[in-house]
């Protein structure tokens, strides 16, 4: 059997954002499986379409065209690991173009987003408590991209494990999809907030939606008195972080 290890991130068009996060996923999957051949891919056509390639430090591929070089160079046995915290149509789309090959490469297995794995459900809340300590007498802000129905359970899930632990100055904000986002941020105002985003790559959303512009996180809390610190890192940076997503996708 021929193995292979398809890494399959989001991409961006911030070179030192990406290798100080995603990239360095690429490189402890080469270290980690050096009997593998690691191939690396990036899901979002936005960021295929801007990333300079010549600055870029690792592969830039097109899941389709990562898909065509495992298939040209023999993989018998894949294994695809997807950057992903949660489900839906990100995970929908690499799992479809990846089983389209299944007809080529005899085994095939894809991994679950962290959050739908035991591992990382158990073990989110613990890396955020080790990471950032919530100090009591501040407020700390988690940053999530949406709410629906699909991902309102997960969050539920980290929610109830902040509550079992008695620690209530903790509290999830979505960008999208949530009616009550500025009951949350009304329950802080006035208070200093740390605001944390739950995302890998700490890229574009981190400024467009978080800290810059009248309609962005950091200008909502300073409308309403709050004094807004903002982590410019994605979780990805931390090889806490980085360890709990390996475990799930081994364990899942």
């Amino acid at each position: 059997m021929k193995k292979g290890i398809l890494y399959v991130a989001h991409g961006s068009s911030s070179h030192g954002a990406s290798e100080k996060s995603i990239d360095q996923i690429y490189y402890d999957l080469k270290r980690m499986y050096p009997e593998a051949t690691v191939y690396q891919a990036y899901y979002s056509p936005k960021a295929l379409a801007n990333i300079d390639r010549q600055e870029a430090k690792t592969e830039v591929n097109a899941i389709d065209t990562a898909m065509e070089r495992i298939v040209v160079d023999g993989i018998t046995e894949l294994q695809v690991f997807p950057a992903l915290m949660v489900p839906g149509p990100k995970f929908n789309r690499i799992e479809k173009i990846v089983m389209s090959y299944a007809d080529k490469i005899p085994q095939i297995r894809i991994a679950d987003p962290l959050l739908c794995t035991d591992a990382g459900e158990t073990g989110i809340v613990e890396f955020l408590k080790q990471t950032y300590s919530f100090e009591p007498g501040k407020e700390y802000l988690l940053v999530a991209h949406k709410k629906d129905d699909l991902l309102y359970p997960l969050y539920q899930k980290i929610e109830e494990q902040f509550q079992v632990q008695k620690i209530t100055n903790v509290h999830i904000f979505y960008i999208k999809g949530d009616e009550g986002s500025a009951d949350v941020l009304n329950e802080i105002g006035g208070k200093e907030v740390t605001i944390i985003p739950f995302m890998m790559i700490a890229g574009n959303h981190l400024r467009r939606d978080i800290e810059q512009g009248e309609n962005s996180v950091v200008a909502e809390l300073d409308r309403r008195g709050c004094k807004a610190y903002v982590v410019d890192k994605g979780f990805a940076e931390y090889e806490e972080f980085r360890q709990l997503l390996y475990r799930g996708w081994i364990t899942a």
